[in-house]
């Protein structure tokens, strides 16, 4: 007998290695859909590798002969297959749903793809530790990243998560997948797999390095802090238990009953880390997704709102008070089966999850431990009681990986049978070329759009409109390519009066089809007023108040808009309205935008005041009362509230800032290190003490306190007191970075997850246009324009001072400071 060429031990590590890469490279990419299926060079990429992928499979399946395989849950998928056709063909958005369809279609052809692929005993075992490998190398780098934060911490920082074992000073939560909840499923689905090969293992080296793998890996799950991922994990370990209790040994009971106690333990840490408020967090996110969800159940029951279509549905029943977030799920796979396919794509969804269990119980699978059909069973099981609480159907690299355990599991109960099939093959083919043609007819529109965002990056307005014209006349039934051709438009016309009209119209237009987001009423007013239609830009402002109330800005943009149309106690009333709810705009130059606003100053701060007593809030009363000048009044009012809130940092915290704005800076500061000598991690706290540190010319101490706030957050205030320390230091360079981040930020924003959650593609650019002027504290662009315009003159670039100059004052016209700076400018 001729010997083989290579050993199969050689042959089985070069194929690991070779799948490693294409395993690595789809499990990052796939891991959130704005690396995957909205970023248009990795999307071609990756559709790509994908189409290549399944051509060669598709040739070598008619080479072998036509074989196909056939499962006891074929015809259960198409099942679910048709059920989200039919809903799609009822949905509120047709067309994301088609293209959502397209997606899951793609899915299910990912699972016959791995039914063949795991046929082979040698690209079984690589694929498998091939995904190990990479789970290892994931959980490194974030074991890594957690080291690199608590070595970064400043030392007081470090010293207080030591003196409380994490509790004052907690980690963050891990994330490397997009999302901690996305990082924790994906150790649910692989852990199993890992405990399975750990038990393969012989020599006692490799099964104690196997055991602390397998711990770094629950941990970096724990340290993801996921309470669904916790859940999952019980899920996972119990069903690992359940289904070795009739074959398990002594010893192996021992290790598996530590792992359990061990995951208890962990999860407990997690709950109660986490904790549980139904009024505030994420917990309150998920019972307003859920209760949004049942709405949608109650108004299309049978084949629901659509495929994909959950995040529009969303923002059109949640309570604003309660959830100002978009999301593109209910916060359960279960839920937002039901809330966008009906009870028909529920119950075509049980009917799978039917046939694959009882499949799995008929078959019999190998003997002798934790084997790999109950490690795939496990991890399915802890997917599962994960979806209780989170979705991953817009996740492919969750998706993809509970598929290929799907295969596994199957495979390995003997549920998997291969014939020759033409049929059952050329309608495998057909539906891969189908699947290449709608997906080629999407990216056909979607170029156009890349193209457009491309050129609304670089601020070249007139090419974006164009190359949205071209996306819509390519891809007419996208609502939101005709939005963005609206965003287009609405940039040009906050330029050019020319186009007032034609933005009007297509903003307008848009608004027909979907009418639930508020940033699109605030633009279409801004429009109108920019007009002269000021009756139709306060209806429009109304309305933008209306879904989202707790937008400050609305309100101050509707006074502007009553003040202009001569409605002056309606605008005094707006006006107060939005300083009560945002006492920190009162350093805005927006109340310099006309005389009359300027004058009646004290009058719109006496209403707001008297809002915060009838609302009972002190705190912003007492910032109002300064702004007025009466600091006696608001340390009184800040005391009334700290006999009521005697432990509350922000009485301190509001204490300290009144004194600062009055001048005593030492009485100011002496309260500000008392109180981050008691609570570390009061980033407001520390923000203003390095104000004063700076003011009192104590830089070390100021670099201190700007370090720490911003470990604490990073923001536009967080980095705009870093950069005024880099600057104070010498360091140009940081500074003028820091600045730079603070004045972007301030003139995009706001940039929402509308976008990517709700019509699968990423932004254009920040949600609203140019011409909305919304007011801004002082500190958030006028300070940071001054300070990195300075030290562009002083470098010599007295041109890019003055382009940034004429670019902040487009946005905000009325700031004195910039346009006196401006004028006195001589550039050669």
């Amino acid at each position: 007998m001729r010997r083989p060429r290579f050993s199969p031990g050689f042959v089985a590590t070069v194929t690991t290695l070779l799948l490693t890469l294409p395993v690595a490279y789809f499990t990052i990419f796939y891991s959130a859909p704005i690396h995957s299926t909205y970023f248009y060079p990795q999307r071609i990429r990756l559709q790509g590798a994908a189409a290549v992928l399944v051509a060669g499979w598709l040739i070598w399946k008619w080479r072998r002969g036509r074989e196909a395989a056939h499962t006891p849950i074929d015809l259960p998928i198409a099942a679910l297959l048709a059920a989200a056709l039919l809903s799609t063909l009822t949905s509120v958005d047709g067309r994301l749903s088609l293209e959502t369809v397209v997606g899951a279609a793609a899915g299910a052809i990912a699972f016959y793809f791995f039914l063949d692929v795991v046929r082979s005993p040698t690209l079984r075992s690589a694929l498998v530790d091939a995904v190990l490998f990479v789970a290892i190398l994931a959980c490194g780098v974030g074991l890594y990243r957690l080291t690199r934060w608590y070595v970064d911490l400043p030392s007081v920082l470090q010293t207080a998560a030591w003196r409380s074992l994490g509790r004052d000073v907690p980690p963050p939560r891990l994330s490397l997948l997009g999302n901690p909840n996305t990082l924790a499923a994906y150790l649910v689905l692989v852990l199993p797999l890992g405990v399975h090969r750990w038990t393969r293992i012989r020599a006692r080296l490799g099964r104690l390095l196997g055991a602390v793998v397998l711990l770094a890996g629950l941990l970096v799950l724990l340290l993801t802090q996921s309470r669904g991922g916790v859940v999952g994990l019980l899920g996972a370990t119990l069903t690992g238990l359940w289904s070795m209790r009739k074959q398990i040994g002594r010893r192996q009971r021992a290790v598996l009953i530590g792992l359990l106690l061990l995951a208890v333990v962990g999860g407990g840490l997690v709950m109660l880390q986490r904790g549980f408020d139904p009024s505030a967090g994420s917990d309150e996110v998920r019972l307003e997704c859920w209760r949004v969800a049942f709405v949608v159940m109650r108004e299309y029951p049978l084949l629901g709102s659509g495929p994909g279509t959950f995040g529009q549905q969303l923002i059109r029943y949640r309570d604003p008070l309660r959830l100002r977030e978009e999301f593109a799920h209910a916060h359960s796979m279960y839920f937002t089966v039901a809330a966008e396919m009906g009870w028909l794509g529920l119950l075509a969804a049980g009917w799978l999850a039917g046939a694959f269990v009882v499949a799995l119980h008929r078959g019999r699978g190998p003997k002798g431990g934790f084997t790999l059909d109950r490690a795939s069973i496990a991890g399915l099981a802890g997917w599962g009681a994960h979806g209780l609480v989170d979705s991953f159907l817009d996740k492919p690299t969750i998706s993809l990986l509970a598929f290929l355990l799907a295969a596994l599991a199957l495979s390995a109960r003997s549920q998997v049978f291969y014939r020759p099939s033409t049929r059952r093959t050329l309608a495998l083919t057909a539906t891969c070329v189908a699947l290449a043609a709608a997906t080629l007819w999407i990216n056909w529109g979607f170029s156009a759009f890349s193209h457009a965002r491309a050129a609304a990056y670089r601020e070249e307005w007139e090419a974006a409109s164009e190359w949205m014209e071209t996306a819509v006349a390519r891809d007419p039934a996208n609502w939101y390519y005709r939005r963005d051709l609206a965003l287009a438009y609405g940039h040009l016309a906050c330029e050019e009066a020319a186009w007032l009209e034609p933005a009007i119209v297509a903003y307008e237009d848009h608004l027909r089809r979907f009418d639930a987001w508020a940033p699109d009423h605030a633009n279409l007013a801004a429009l109108l007023a920019e007009a002269g239609e000021y009756d139709r830009a306060i209806t429009a402002m109304e309305t933008a108040r209306r879904l989202d109330p707790e937008e400050p800005a609305y309100t101050c943009l509707l006074g502007r808009y009553l003040e202009a149309d001569g409605r002056i106690d309606e605008a005094v009333e707006a006006f107060s309205t939005c300083l009560a709810r945002a006492p920190h705009l009162t350093s805005a130059s927006f109340w310099q935008e006309t005389p009359w606003r300027a004058a009646a100053m004290p009058q719109i701060l006496h209403q707001a005041i008297q809002r915060t007593e009838e609302e009972g809030d002190l705190l912003a009363k007492a910032r109002l009362l300064t702004a007025a000048g009466d600091s006696t009044g608001a340390l009184t009012a800040v005391e009334v509230y700290r006999q009521n809130y005697p432990t509350d940092p922000d009485a301190e915290l509001t204490t300290a800032l009144i004194l600062a704005q009055t001048g005593d800076r030492a009485q100011a500061r002496d309260r500000l290190e008392a109180l981050v000598a008691r609570d570390p991690l009061v980033g407001e706290a520390w923000l203003l003490l390095g104000r004063i540190y700076l003011e009192e010319g104590d830089i070390q101490r100021a670099a201190e306190a700007a370090s720490i706030a911003l470990a604490l957050k990073t923001d536009e205030r967080s980095r705009l007191l870093a950069g005024q320390v880099a600057e104070a230091q010498g360091d140009l360079k940081t500074a003028l970075s820091a600045y730079r981040w603070v004045v972007d930020g301030a003139l995009y924003a706001p940039v929402s997850s509308f976008a990517p959650w709700v019509a699968h593609r990423l932004p254009v650019e920040g949600e609203w246009l140019p011409c909305v002027r919304p007011p801004r504290p002082h500190e958030s662009l006028a300070e940071p324009t001054l300070a990195l315009g300075r030290l562009l003159e002083a470098q010599g670039e007295c041109r890019e001072a003055a382009d940034l100059y004429r670019r902040v004052l487009k946005r905000e016209p009325t700031l004195q400071g910039v346009q006196e700076r401006l004028d006195q400018m001589e550039c050669p």
